[in-house]
């Protein structure tokens, strides 16, 4: 293990950055001196008092004992064990397999979960949904990470080594057994050796990193630099990485692990072995044989389908229900796949759909759906917003064009193109009237919120925004009606905003806002693109605006800050300041003030156990934001929903909406099921 030992106390301290307080009916309080691990053995919550009384619990969850007699399975698997197609439950369980406790009820097996995508571009809705299994995970609220393939963890005091006991006797979908092994070889010869194109933020902190085997079911993350939030990013969609290059499948393509490596990609067609690996270890996209860890594997090509992407349940899935049944209860999850919206709601409207909260579920669709609840025999549930905005309008601050760059960098020129939306309008047109104007800025109530930077520049003022562009310079010098490019007496000042073509309330608002900037004289353009060429035109630092989702509006802001610090590819106003904090490729500069100074009071929040200091940096973080008003929000999103069959049991009525809460997949969706084992 690198460093010297750390005392198990100091684990605690450090787990109180990590995981955020949790109240429980029956709890027990620990003195301060008392040594506290985290451990799952028994299923009484503890709550543990550390370091400047901030306190924190523990979810501790209940062990089932796997024998022969205990453990029970699903009927279409309880056939391939009697036929000798697979080994018996008990053997392709976990010595402790982790009990999920029903929302509801215990399930009956059976049934296929309908619901709808896009195709290959629903990848990352994929990976919060039905593709969520980390090492650690969000419990269902979203307020508390928990363990999950890890039963264990514990941090040292200064937060630069996390050591994760996994539990014993996991296994892989193809029955390999899952040990630190898998973990070393991502980060030695996947992360460290730049087969990713990055690797996740919660790795790539600035300074060195690595991961030092402790036995087979034991390995210690360690970093040079102190990583406090590493567990919540964890338990975000980062956190699927490490699961995603199983070890025991993918050496065969690895030049270190497999010398005819090269060889054998180009007998394939591919111009070597980094293009098969990574063809290889994409399980939606063109390979459904790469072992998994999830509830469902793919048994067809998410890349390759027309019509339908189908996931069967996995037989050596981990988790058990309370009476010690192996999860999940379903069998099968099909996607039905259309390239636009209106089928998937008329698929919906015709209870064809068991679950869905997300692309049919706007605000003009839920009088419709409201009326069809009974034919479509389906009801709502809630969807509680965490976003910030609906609409997330960036100017990229890193530009190579210097004289784009220089009007982009001036406050008068963002404020300007702010007070030239009518955001009513747009609120109107659009939202049905149900939203209110508002900025990048996190929501009130989520301890986080800074009324400067959510209410300021919100104002519609025409004159305003014509005075403000005058005032930097910005004029029409030719009598055209369009502001002159700086330098030029002739050439119009213009620059194009890169929005995604499948976001149609996007495109929707930037069809609505570029009329309003161009009646300020600023020659705007709105460029729709793919999503793909969207992520290539920012991550390379070519693009001079683009339009996002609005996100950090609720605790997630704490562990990351990226709308207002370029801490993620997603801090598309500052890409080049992103590559110099964590020295990647590409486009690179040191920020400028106050992003620097920003980082560094970032990097301070990293280093502490005291939560109330983590949220005084931010705090300050968030006014440093709002004083140099990075970018523009249209609107605050209202509560969302999705429809659930009425056929389908255990799904809460509410939950949190967001990426990085990954909802659906936190709330268990393998204790879901159909009474009789079937849809009606």
């Amino acid at each position: 293990m690198r460093g010297k030992l750390w005392s198990i106390l100091g684990a605690v301290i450090v787990l109180a950055m990590v995981i955020t307080a949790c109240a429980t009916p029956t709890s027990q309080t620990v003195e301060k001196q008392v040594p506290v691990t985290v451990e799952v053995e028994k299923a009484v919550p503890v709550t543990v008092e550390v370091e400047k009384a901030v306190p924190v619990t523990v979810e501790v969850q209940k062990v089932v004992e796997v024998t022969p007699e205990v453990a029970r399975e699903a009927p279409m698997l309880a056939e391939l064990v009697k036929g000798g197609k697979l080994p018996p439950v008990a053997e392709r369980l976990p010595e402790k397999p982790l009990v999920i406790e029903p929302v509801d009820s215990l399930g009956e097996y059976g049934g296929s979960l309908y619901t709808a995508i896009r195709g290959a571009a629903e990848e990352s809705y994929l990976r919060t949904s039905f593709w969520y299994d980390h090492l650690v995970k969000w419990n269902r609220e979203g307020n508390q990470v928990i363990p999950n393939l890890a039963e264990s963890w514990e941090a040292s005091p200064d937060a630069t080594e996390y050591t994760f006991h996994l539990r014993k006797g996991l296994k892989w979908s193809d029955g390999a057994p899952l040990t630190a092994d898998h973990f070393v070889f991502t980060i030695d010869d996947i992360f460290k050796n730049e087969l990713l194109p990055e690797a996740p933020t919660f790795l790539i902190k600035s300074g060195d990193w690595g991961i030092t085997k402790v036995d087979d079911y034991t390995f210690t993350l360690w970093f040079e630099k102190p990583n406090a939030f590493i567990l919540k990013k964890m338990a975000t969609t980062e956190g699927d990485n490490m699961l995603q290059f199983p070890s025991h499948y993918m050496q065969q393509f690895h030049i270190k692990h497999n010398s005819d490596a090269d060889k054998q990609a180009k007998e394939q067609g591919f111009p070597d072995w980094v293009g098969l690996f990574n063809a290889k270890s994409d399980p939606m996209g063109d390979n459904p044989d790469l072992p998994v860890v999830l509830a469902w594997k793919p048994v067809t090509a998410l890349g390759a389908a027309t019509t339908q992407f189908v996931m069967e349940r996995n037989p050596y899935y981990w988790k058990v229900d309370p009476e010690g049944r192996q999860l999940p209860y379903i069998d099968k999850i099909v996607f039905w796949i259309y390239d636009d919206i209106e089928p998937m709601v008329l698929k919906a409207l015709n209870g064809e759909i068991d679950l869905m909260d997300r692309r049919i579920n706007t605000v003009d669709n839920k009088a419709l759906f409201a009326d069809s609840q009974a034919t479509g025999n389906y009801h709502f549930i809630d969807v509680q917003e965490t976003s910030s905005n609906w609409t997330r309008i960036t100017f990229n601050l890193t530009v190579n064009d210097l004289v784009l760059r220089e009007v982009l960098r001036n406050k008068n020129f963002r404020m300007a193109m702010s007070h030239a939306i009518d955001r009513q309008a747009i609120i109107d047109v659009l939202y049905v009237g149900q939203a209110e104007p508002w900025q990048i800025a996190p929501r009130k109530g989520s301890g986080f919120y800074n009324e400067q930077l959510a209410k300021q520049y919100t104002e519609y003022d025409l004159e305003k925004a014509k005075a403000l562009l005058d005032e930097m310079g910005l004029v029409d010098k030719d009598g055209d009606g369009w502001r002159e490019a700086p330098g030029s007496d002739t050439e119009d000042f213009t620059f194009a905003v890169v929005t995604r073509s499948d976001k149609v309330w996007m495109n929707d608002t930037m069809e609505m806002v570029i009329p309003m900037w161009q009646a300020v004289g600023v020659h705007a353009v709105n460029r729709p693109v793919e999503k793909s060429l969207q992520r290539e035109l920012r991550n390379t630092n070519r693009h001079e605006a683009i339009i996002d989702d609005g996100e950090s509006g609720w605790i997630d802001a704490s562990w990351n800050p990226r709308t207002w610090l370029p801490l993620d590819d997603d801090s598309s106003w500052g890409i080049a300041w992103y590559n110099w904090y964590y020295d990647l490729e590409g486009d690179k500069e040191e920020p400028i003030e106050p992003f620097k100074t920003g980082l560094e009071l970032w990097d301070q929040a990293q280093t502490t156990g005291d939560v109330a200091e983590q949220e005084r940096l931010l705090t300050e973080i968030l006014q440093m934001a709002a004083d140099y008003f990075i970018d523009l929000g249209i609107a605050l999103p209202r509560p969302g929903y999705g429809i659930v069959s009425n056929d389908l049991y255990n799904v809460p009525n509410s939950y949190m909406g967001g990426w990085d809460f990954c909802n659906p997949g936190a709330q268990d969706i393998s204790q879901f099921y159909f009474v009789g084992g079937k849809r009606k």
